[in-house]
């Protein structure tokens, strides 16, 4: 367990198998690289121990591909946390108000007092708030953000080093048109960063057969990576499993129980014996057997 909830899934490789006529399969096998980008509620190091990296160069593992191409992914909790955090009002950086001096701080005060007129009275035309240095703008954004939500604040260059703030009352219908803009980006990316959370959530909603060899390992960083932590008790793991995943299969289990087949072979030495005699056709279908090559395997002895 404590392997699952330490190291990162680099690649998963997935093979699905649509029964068609007959006695007739068509697989579509995937290999998808996965690469975590900052995840909320979770450590963002990416470290790699040489025995791993040593193994996947051996079984040509792109690393390129893994760092530029790969899928990001959250899980259940990390896609919350990012909604409740893209979802609030004002970020960290605008509830931390900037520390002024003492005359900064009188100039403020009767900029600030100013404007409350100016909005008590309906806010018509524009207010100018005129030369101000970065500093004192960074404030002013921050202020009019937090407490005058239906501003529109306009920085406007006056051939100086500081610059102008223009102040503008927007429409109702703006201010919706621009709450939606912004739940839109937000939505999307979350959407993005989702990745292959997606993928997990589209298989755990149709409930497909699963079939793995040796799968219990797989499933447990399946389940950490896009569901939640791992529970303290393998009964509460296998009960969570079974809710999402009804049917599993494990194909070392069922080989073990064939007396027939020496206890020595290997799963492709096995899925070679079996297709002497298969009756079943397979009809490969995406990259070819080689992209997900285990999972195809895996399922062409099942089937």
């Amino acid at each position: 367990m404590s392997v699952a909830c330490r190291y990162q899934i680099l690649r998963l490789g997935l093979c699905f198998f649509v029964a068609g006529s007959s006695e007739v399969y068509a697989a579509h096998p995937f290999e998808i690289y996965l690469f975590p980008e900052d995840r909320p509620g979770s450590v963002n190091d990416v470290s790699l121990d040489l025995r791993t990296v040593e193994s996947h160069k051996d079984k040509k593992f792109d690393f390129n591909k893994w760092i530029y191409e790969g899928v990001p992914y959250l899980s259940d909790g990390q896609k919350e946390l990012l909604h409740s955090k893209m979802s609030e009002e004002h970020s960290k950086e605008d509830e931390d108000i900037l520390s002024l001096t003492e005359e900064e701080a009188k100039r403020i005060d009767s900029t600030l007092s100013s404007i409350k007129g100016w909005w008590q009275g309906g806010a018509k035309g524009e207010y100018v708030i005129q030369n101000f240095n970065p500093y004192l703008r960074k404030y002013m954004y921050q202020t009019i953000g937090k407490f005058y939500p239906g501003l529109n604040i306009e920085c406007k260059s006056n051939g100086k080093f500081n610059k102008d703030l223009i102040l503008t009352m927007l429409t109702a219908k703006t201010q919706k048109s621009i709450k939606e803009a912004k739940t839109k980006k937000q939505l999307s990316v979350i959407q993005r960063k989702s990745g292959a959370h997606r993928i997990f959530k589209l298989l755990a909603k149709a409930k497909p057969i699963i079939v793995g060899h040796k799968p219990f390992l797989a499933l447990m960083f399946l389940y950490n990576t896009f569901q939640q932590e791992l529970p303290s008790t393998l009964s509460d793991f296998k009960e969570k499993l079974h809710s999402l995943f009804p049917t599993v299969y494990d194909t070392m289990v069922m080989l073990a129980h064939d007396q027939s087949l020496p206890s020595y072979l290997g799963l492709e030495a096995v899925c070679s014996l079996f297709a002497k005699e298969a009756k079943t056709k397979i009809v490969v279908g995406g990259g070819g057997k080689e992209v997900g090559c285990d999972s195809y395997v895996v399922g062409k002895v099942w089937l």
